[in-house]
């Protein structure tokens, strides 16, 4: 219960004795009208009470912040590099207004990158590229590659942009031969790309890779609209391979097996066909055969009458029917055949796709601050292992990344160390609290609330989020008492924010963490962790199929 909650347990009888009539109706028509009055005080301060609208809800007695809590409460994020996490930010924003194909909003966010990131990460320059590419502001971005191509010689990045450029002017020759540049300075580029990208090994290879493939398939479209239709399933059928991870094997310029070694298996299908006329599987099967002793064309027969049969399969029959093209050396249709294999066809790539994936490969930008953050807190906790405050700094910037178990071991070695009931160690113990429900331990979760509850309410504004978080206040309650405060509208739409998100309510979550923004201030930690909570989940955008 709240600090200025009262329980009664009872009400003191008056000694018994007899009324007049008189006394009895003065005593009632009393009682009436002051049960009239109270009826109408409960009903006009119940529609103001932070605590009213749930079972078992309290008032929430929550004093205002004092004037230096809403300068600057600043604790974990004072140690990161504010300047790097705001450039990210605006990379993200900017990745999410293409995805609306909001092209000059997203011209605006990439002007607020520094020139310091500017310098040291070429993300902001795929997706400004992307955007002039869009608005077919193909000048702007030849000028720009070109400057690029100057100062980075060695870097695959500018050659591509420039090779776009020139493709969207139809200008076939000259983009071929910066695609064929950027795929021989990304070869060099590879070994250490990795590395530069801070991430996992295995996210930093499905973006080395997803960006090889890009530069094959790009390179085989110009070769395709330049009528080099030989050179272009070639440039295909890598780009296939490299996303396939050899579960492909190649279909073109593969050697042709003697007719004797496969006329056995022929036979044996055909009599089985005999009995299965609609087996979608002998006719593959078959079309398999044909196409390794040369028969393409009853190859491609088979491959066609597969695929009515099964549609489903279409694809991955489509990518072996382009081999048998290639032997009747048809290369258009091997082209085609090829290309209807990818997610999208890249001949007709629309817009939404390909911002799609150029969002995808600066993820890994967005998440730098993560490993700067930490690696200082690591460097602090091995010089000092008995400095608690590390261990919550470290806690926190965890939180953000969403490494609930992490953060919340962390925290736990912080509280441990940390022998004040003050507001830090409220604090730490809701952000405990909040990793252990967002980590699917929720009894854990109710054992911290409980200890809140019970040992700081002295510190009433974190004893008022912990009675929000454990049911007994409600969201009108906890923004009630946060008031005009900034920072506590931070902090509220935080935990409100990550309260919805552990019920699955993803939408609503957002819209909290966007009010923790709007409304909020940068003065708590909290307001950058509604914009880190904000971000896409860094394996989600992983799945992509290029």
């Amino acid at each position: 219960m709240g600090p200025g909650d009262q329980s009664e347990t009872g009400a003191t009888r008056a000694p018994s004795r007899q009324l007049s009539v008189r006394g009895v109706v003065i005593i009632l028509c009393t009682t009436f009208i002051l049960g009239l009055s109270l009826s109408a005080l409960v009903s006009t301060l119940g529609d103001r009470m932070p605590g009213k609208g749930r079972s078992g809800s309290v008032a929430l007695n929550v004093p205002p912040p004092k004037p230096q809590d809403e300068k600057s409460s600043l604790e974990a994020f004072k140690m990161v590099d504010l300047q790097l996490f705001n450039d990210c930010l605006h990379l993200r924003a900017a990745a999410q207004h293409m995805f609306k194909m909001d092209y000059e909003k997203a011209l605006e966010e990439l002007s607020l990158v520094s020139d310091a990131y500017r310098r040291r990460d070429q993300s902001w320059y795929s997706l400004e590229v992307e955007c002039l590419l869009s608005t077919k502001q193909i000048d702007k971005v030849i000028i720009l590659a070109n400057g690029y191509v100057a100062e980075h010689p060695n870097q695959y990045a500018g050659y591509m942009w420039r090779a776009q450029a020139f493709e969207q002017e139809k200008n076939y020759p000259a983009a071929i031969k910066d695609f064929k540049k950027a795929l021989d300075v990304f070869q060099e580029e590879k070994p250490n790309m990795a590395s530069r990208l801070h991430t996992s090994a295995g996210f930093a290879r499905s973006v080395i890779d997803a960006i090889d493939s890009i530069l094959h398939k790009h390179l085989g479209t110009s070769l395709e609209r330049n009528s080099d239709y030989k050179a272009a399933a070639e440039e295909y059928q890598k780009a296939l391979l490299i996303l396939s991870d050899k579960t492909l094997s190649p279909t073109i310029n593969v050697p042709i097996e003697p007719a004797s070694t496969a006329q056995r298996s022929i036979s044996s299908v055909n009599k089985a066909l005999e009995g299965h006329p609609r087996e979608a599987s002998l006719y593959a099967e078959r079309a398999d055969l044909y196409k390794t002793v040369g028969k393409f064309d009853l190859s491609i027969k088979d491959y066609d009458q597969a695929s009515k049969l099964t549609p489903a399969s279409r694809f991955h029959l489509q990518y072996e029917r382009a081999g048998a093209y290639w032997g009747l050396k048809d290369y258009k249709n091997t082209c085609r055949d090829l290309r209807k294999v990818f997610h999208e066809d890249p001949l007709y790539e629309q817009p939404q796709e390909r911002q799609r994936k150029y969002a995808f490969l600066i993820m890994p930008a967005i998440y730098m601050s993560k490993s700067e953050a930490l690696s200082r807190f690591d460097e602090a906790i091995s010089k000092q292992p008995n400095v608690a405050i590390n261990y919550y700094y470290r806690g926190v910037i965890e939180l953000a990344f969403n490494d609930f178990d992490l953060s919340g071991k962390d925290l736990a070695h912080f509280l441990d160390m940390h022998a004040q009931n003050d507001d830090l160690g409220a604090k730490a113990h809701i952000y405990l609290a909040l990793c252990r429900v967002l980590d699917g331990r929720h009894a854990e979760s109710e054992i911290i609330l409980k200890k809140i509850g019970n040992e700081y309410a002295h510190c009433p504004w974190w004893h008022a989020l912990a009675a929000y978080l454990n049911g007994s206040a409600d969201e009108a309650g906890i923004m009630d008492a946060a008031g005009q405060s900034k920072a506590r509208i931070a902090q509220c739409q935080y935990v409100i924010g990550q309260k919805f998100r552990s019920d699955g309510k993803k939408r609503i979550a957002e819209q909290h963490f966007q009010k923790g923004v709007s409304d909020g201030a940068p003065v708590v930690d909290e307001f950058y962790l509604c914009q880190m909570a904000l971000l896409p989940e860094l394996e989600e955008k992983s799945e992509h199929h290029f």
